[in-house]
C-alpha cells in the first residue's frame, strides 16, 4: 500500500485508480494497513490530533466489539448448555 502511495505522488495514477484500489481492494485484504496509511495522512496533514483520535477510537471500538462478541458467545454457550440439559 505504501508502494502504491508512494507511486500516486508522483503522479502515476489516476485519483479514481487510488480509491478503487486502496478502498475496494487492498482495504478489504489488509485493514491494518488501511488504518496505518489514513493516520499518517492525518499526521502529514498536520492534524496531529485527528490521527491520535483515529488510532485510539478505533482501537477502543475495537475493543469492545470484541468484548461485546466475547460476551455474546458465553451468554450463547450458557443458553445452549441449559437448553441441552448438560451442566
Amino acid at each position: 500500500m505504501g508502494f502504491l502511495q508512494g507511486w500516486q505522488k508522483v503522479g502515476r495514477f489516476l485519483l479514481q485508480m487510488i480509491v478503487s484500489l486502496f478502498v475496494g481492494v487492498l482495504g478489504g485484504f489488509t485493514t491494518f494497513s488501511s488504518v496505518a496509511l489514513e493516520t499518517l495522512w492525518l499526521a502529514r496533514g498536520s492534524q496531529g490530533l485527528a490521527a491520535l483520535t483515529n488510532i485510539g477510537l478505533r482501537l477502543f471500538l475495537g475493543m469492545v466489539a470484541v468484548w461485546i462478541g466475547d460476551h455474546s458467545r458465553i451468554t450463547w454457550e450458557v443458553d445452549l448448555t441449559t437448553a441441552l440439559g448438560t451442566n
